[in-house]
C-alpha cells in the first residue's frame, strides 16, 4: 500500500475570510476588484485555482517569499490568510475551485488552544474531493478491492469510477466488516479496512461528495 498525501484530495473547498480581520477583509476587496469571480450571494464568491494562485504571486509574493524562508515553523504572526491560499493554491494540485464566504463575526478567532498550546485553525471545509485507489494500492489488492465495491454496490463493473457522499462510502464499507467479521484477517476485509482508514483520516468530519477512480487493467 502506498501513501496518499491528503492534500490531492480536494476538487472543491469552502473557504472563510472575516470582515472584521484587517487583512481578511483587504484579500476579499482585492479579489471583488480583480478577478473575474462568480458570485453566489450571501457574501459568498467561487473562484478557480489558477486564479488564485497567479492573485497570490501579483499581489503577495514577497509577503509569501519571506513566509517560505521560516521553514516549516511560520510564526504564528505570519500565518495569515495569505500563508493559508498560498498553500492551498500551490499544494491542493488537484483542487478547481474554491469558494469564499466573508464572514461577520466580530467574535472570530484562528487561534485554538488545546491543552495550553496556541495553534491557528483556519475555516475551509472538503466540498468535494477525488481519490485514486490505484496511487494507494497496487493490482493484486486493487483487484480483490473492486471485487469488493463491486459487492457493495459502490462500483459497477468495468466502470472504474464512482460517486458518493462520503458518509455513504463510509456506511456501505464497514457494513462490509461487520458482515465478514470472521474473516476480517482476509486480503478483502484488510483492503477494506486501508481505505476505511485512509477515508477517516483524511476526511475527518467532513461529508464531502467524493469521486474515487479505480483500474481494471
Amino acid at each position: 500500500m502506498g501513501s496518499l498525501n491528503v492534500n490531492h484530495l480536494p476538487t472543491i473547498i469552502d473557504a472563510t475570510l472575516y470582515r472584521y480581520n484587517y487583512l481578511d477583509y483587504k484579500l476579499w476587496a482585492q479579489m471583488k476588484n480583480q478577478l473575474d469571480y462568480r458570485d453566489t450571494g450571501n457574501d459568498s464568491i467561487i473562484i478557480s485555482r489558477a486564479q488564485l494562485s497567479k492573485f497570490i504571486s501579483s499581489n503577495y509574493q514577497s509577503s509569501v517569499n519571506r513566509m517560505l524562508s521560516y521553514g516549516s515553523h511560520v510564526p504564528r504572526k505570519d500565518a495569515t490568510s495569505i500563508y493559508f491560499l498560498h498553500r492551498v493554491a500551490s499544494e491542493m494540485i488537484n483542487l478547481k475551485f474554491i469558494k469564499l464566504t466573508l464572514d461577520s463575526d466580530k467574535s472570530y478567532t484562528r487561534v485554538v488552544d488545546t491543552e495550553g498550546d496556541k495553534t491557528i485553525k483556519y475555516d475551509f471545509a472538503i466540498v468535494k474531493a477525488r481519490l485514486d485507489l490505484s496511487e494507494i494500492f497496487n493490482f493484486p489488492e486493487l483487484s480483490e478491492l473492486n471485487s469488493v465495491l463491486e459487492g457493495v454496490e459502490l462500483l459497477s463493473e468495468n466502470k472504474p469510477y464512482f460517486n458518493h457522499d462520503v458518509n455513504e462510502i463510509y456506511a456501505r464499507l464497514d457494513e462490509f466488516l461487520e458482515m465478514n467479521e470472521e474473516n476480517k484477517m482476509s486480503i478483502e476485509c484488510q483492503m477494506v479496512a486501508s481505505l476505511l482508514d485512509v477515508i477517516e483520516n483524511s476526511l475527518d468530519r467532513e461529508n464531502p461528495r467524493m469521486l474515487i477512480i479505480t483500474d481494471y487493467s
